[in-house]
Order: C-alpha cells, then structure tokens, then sequence
C-alpha cells in the first residue's frame, strides 16, 4: 500500500528513428510530431527559460531529486528519458560520479553532448540515442535510476517498469517524476499521439510488489505541474503555426484533466 502521505569514453550515438506506437510514419500525425519535435518544437523550448532541464520543476527540481537520491562520487546513475541532460549533467558536476542518459530524441542528445562538453564533464556522462525498451544496459546495475516525465510517453509501462525496476541494484535508489491517475481502467483519449497517458497507481503497486521494492518518499506536485503547464500555454497562445495550435491544444485538454485531479503529477522515491 502506498503510505498516507502520498496523495570513460563516450559511444558514438545510435539513432533510432520510428514513428510513435499506432501511428503510420507516413500520416499527417506523424509530420505533425516530427514537426513538434523538430525544429519548432526547439524554437519553443528557446522561449522557455530553463531549457535544459526541461522536466517539470526545472533545475530546483533537479537539485531536490539529486539530494533524495543521495548519490555518491563511486555510484553508477542512470536517467531515463534524460532530454537535453540537465539532471545528468548535474549529477556529473556535483557529485561526479559515472551517469548514463538515455533518450530517444536525437536532437537532444546531441544538445546534452554539447553541454557536457561546456560544463566540462563529457568524461563522466555518456548520452545514448534509444528507446530505453530497446537500449541494452550492459555490465553491472546501477546504484540509481531517475526517469522525469517519462511515462506518460510509454504505453507498455508494466514492461518499462520490470526493466528499470530490475537493472538497478536491489538496494539501490529510483527516482520516478510524472502524472499518475487512480482510476484503475479509465480509457483515457488524448489528441496529441506523443502521449500514451498516465501512469494507474495500481499498475504501478503491482510493480512495486513484483521487484520487491517499496516507496520510501512521495509527494503530489499536482499544483506545480498545473501552474506550468498553464505558463507554456500561454507562450504559445500567441504563435500561429500548426505546430503551435496543435501544442496549444494538447496541452488545454491536459490542463483540464489536472484540475480535475483526474490526473496528478507526483513524486515517487523508490528503494
């Protein structure tokens, strides 16, 4: 049950292009994606101020993840979905210890390298170019995990879940940030085909129960995620390309489900 209280030489980059699960790589949704998070979708990251931790929360986040997952210089840190490398790179620079990024993007990836480089801690960090379902984790577990605003993209998330439950040290420390619903068969719809939806509490407890593991910290940053969300909506109110109005508009439909609570951005630490 879940507590009261919760409501080194870098590799060459593989790149891995697919269209989204159930979407033709040939339909107008998929230009649309490709667009949103192509050369658009990076002008409109250049208008948010904390581009490169670009997980709900931004760098403060980051500082307050890094201090629950009590990283050590010697330890192995893996971030899931790493996008643009904020939080590995944080970890490289302030604990310095050996971090792994992964993300499906290539643009960003490139863009972590690059900021490794200027923050002078490319030796420490290697960024992959994958789907974490398809990356092979080689050699020893990690002794921590992070993965920021990450399920709600995957649709498989029992699957996802076994595979980062299970290659991090039984006594090791994961980080899960994102929007999780307690309605257990809720069928949700959304427009944008990038989001697979959020993450049931009871498919996460199941989990849970299966890698033995158990939550040692939670807390809802429902509030957080909806005031941020409502702040990028507004910075692309006024932009008029297609790409804009479809951004808009996804993320209208997710603002309503977060004042509803139907759906709420939370907090998990898991040992």
């Amino acid at each position: 049950m879940f507590p009261p209280s919760l409501l080194s030489l870098r590799p060459e980059p593989r790149i891995v292009k697919r269209p989204w699960k159930g979407v033709s790589a040939t339909s107008p949704q998929q230009k649309i994606i490709q667009k949103f998070y192509g050369t658009d979708w990076e002008s409109i990251n250049n208008l948010v101020p904390d581009r490169l931790h670009s997980h709900i929360g931004g760098e403060s986040a980051s500082c307050k993840y890094l201090q629950l997952l009590r990283l050590q210089r010697t330890d192995r840190f893996l971030d899931v979905g790493c996008g643009y490398g904020g939080l590995a790179i944080l970890a490289a620079k302030q604990v310095g210890c050996s971090v792994t990024g992964v993300e499906l993007l290539e643009q960003r990836v490139l863009a972590a390298i690059a900021a490794s480089e200027s923050a002078g801690v490319s030796s420490r960090v290697a960024f992959h170019n994958y789907s974490f379902e398809d990356w092979n984790a080689q050699g020893v577990p990690y002794d921590a995990a992070a993965a920021l605003d990450m399920l709600v993209h995957i649709h498989d998330k029992p699957n996802f879940l076994e595979k980062l439950f299970s290659i991090v040290n039984s006594n090791g420390r994961i980080l899960i940030a994102d929007y999780f619903t307690e309605i257990p068969n809720h069928s949700f719809q959304f427009s944008h085909p990038a989001v697979a939806g959020p993450l049931p509490l009871k498919v996460f407890e199941t989990a849970l129960g299966k890698s033995k593991r158990a939550i040692t910290f939670g807390e809802d940053l429902t509030a957080m995620a909806l005031a941020e969300t409502e702040a990028l909506s507004r910075v692309l109110s006024p932009l008029k390309s297609d790409c804009d109005n479809f951004a808009t508009n996804s993320l209208h439909e997710w603002e309503q489900h977060l004042r509803e609570r139907i759906i709420q951005y939370r907090l998990f630490l898991v040992s």
